[in-house]
């Protein structure tokens, strides 16, 4: 979807949004894993797993999204983020964009309202934003929109939302080019914070990479494994796997996204980087992080 897309439901069922994918039972035929037992032994854990592949992007930023941890500073920073993130736009760039923003003081949609959509400009040319004019403009309708609305909190805009639908209209509602693939990549950190976010499924690269795993039975739903997931990870930390360096359930969603559309998707074993610990029968060599 590109800039100018507008919210389309329902969410439920196959969601092809430009670069998220969320569907149920759409994974790859005829792989040919290891057996469970070898699997439940060389899967890396929940920490190890997102410190090969990364964390969640809010998480590289510094932002707490956590309901009565975080600061709403924080969330709507991830609202301003999640624009970055979209299109073809590479991780790291978004990531330094939403950084240089954040050095001018032009992270939060209260400093964007302020300032004016223009302002955006100088960081993210700077930071090698494609079409950074139309991302600036989509950031800058949405920041202004959610101050003059609901007073600059995404809280407010979602307290008392029935469900998933509704939730994401009220996203999609804050301005033409926040669309259906903005709307799932902001809330998909979120499903803990907010009740109605709790029915968004996992997209299709990360059921693929969780099934590879032995973390899901073969084309299970994916709008239960979000909750599978997190149970794994929960599970998974040890004693010495607390404090702020944990990996929490959603950067190890994030990290199966990463390796779901490296590898799995396409049964790329040669391409997957948990190399000789790949669950599919070839070992994979490592790439570039």
């Amino acid at each position: 979807m590109g800039l100018g897309g507008e919210w389309v439901g329902p969410v439920t069922g196959p969601i092809r949004t430009g670069d998220l994918t969320h569907s149920g039972a759409n994974l790859p035929m005829g792989r040919s894993l290891k057996e469970d037992s070898d699997l439940d032994r060389e899967r890396p854990s929940p920490n190890e797993l997102v410190a090969l592949l990364g964390p969640h992007p809010a998480r590289s930023l510094g932002l707490d999204l956590d309901a009565g941890n975080g600061a709403e500073s924080d969330l709507s920073s991830w609202l301003v983020a999640s624009v970055l993130l979209g299109g073809r736009t590479p991780e790291a760039v978004a990531l330094d964009a939403f950084r240089r923003l954040r050095d001018a003081r032009l992270a939060t949609p209260a400093e964007i309202a302020t300032a004016g959509a223009p302002a955006l400009l100088a960081p993210l040319e700077a930071a090698k934003i494609p079409k950074c004019e139309g991302v600036a403009a989509v950031i800058g309708r949405v920041s202004s929109n959610l101050e003059r609305q609901h007073s600059g909190s995404v809280d407010r805009l979602a307290a008392g939302a029935d469900d998933l639908e509704d939730l994401a209209h009220r996203l999609s509602g804050l301005g033409a080019g926040f669309g259906r693939a903005a709307v799932l990549r902001f809330l998909t950190p979120l499903r803990e914070r907010w009740s109605a976010a709790n029915d968004l499924p996992a997209t299709t690269a990360v059921c693929s990479a969780a099934s590879d795993l032995g973390l899901l039975a073969f084309a299970e739903d994916a709008e239960g494994a979000p909750a599978t997931i997190a149970a794994w990870t929960r599970n998974e930390t040890g004693p010495d796997d607390v404090g702020p360096a944990a990996a929490a359930p959603r950067d190890v969603e994030a990290a199966l996204e990463r390796l779901g559309r490296r590898a799995c998707l396409r049964g790329r074993s040669e391409r997957c980087p948990l190399g000789e610990r790949c669950p599919r029968t070839g070992a994979g060599s490592e790439i570039d992080a």
